[in-house]
């Protein structure tokens, strides 16, 4: 399988281009943030499948959100669960990384 065309002409233009982030979007409570990304639910799904190393994915214009719910997934997990955040969007925002 091969990969899509990069969005951008060169690495330079992918990391060093600007985002609007609109703050509204944010989840302004831990409550509001675990129903916004169903994190009960992911945590669920990680653990009875026995998932050891997961990586969250983000577009662009939600990476300044994904420590927080990177917190509150792993709080959820087992201390065995290697959890990462993915910060790769050669591909632009819609891009699936291969891990």
């Amino acid at each position: 399988m091969q990969a899509p065309p990069p969005t951008y002409s060169s690495g330079e233009d992918a990391i060093t281009r600007s985002l609007d982030v609109v703050k509204e979007s944010t989840p302004s409570s831990l409550a509001d943030l675990e129903n916004a990304f169903d994190i009960v639910w992911t945590a669920s799904v990680i653990e009875e499948r026995k998932y050891s190393r997961i990586a969250l994915q983000f577009p662009d214009e939600l990476l300044h959100i994904s420590v927080p719910v990177y917190q509150a997934i792993k709080a959820k997990l087992a201390p065995t669960r290697q959890l990462y955040v993915l910060a790769d969007t050669t591909y632009g925002r819609f891009g699936i990384a291969e891990v």
